[in-house]
């Protein structure tokens, strides 16, 4: 997945927070992301922008997608 973001530099000034399915989270500071080994079925994931800090800045969004 590829998280594109206006107006911030992500690694830079901000970062992304990714979790699939409820699942632990993962911190990345580049753009994109790859899930590997997804078991068929329906998969929801969650993407919210955070400072360098990790406080959320409000910017997030959720994705639901089946693998077949």
């Amino acid at each position: 997945m590829t998280v594109k973001v206006t107006g911030l530099s992500l690694g830079k000034d901000s970062h992304s927070h990714l979790s699939l399915d409820g699942g632990p989270e993962v911190m990345q500071y580049s753009p994109s992301y790859t899930f590997r080994n997804l078991p068929p079925g329906r998969h929801v994931v969650r993407v919210w922008i955070t400072d360098m800090e990790h406080r959320p800045i409000g910017l997030e969004k959720s994705l639901t997608f089946e693998i077949r």
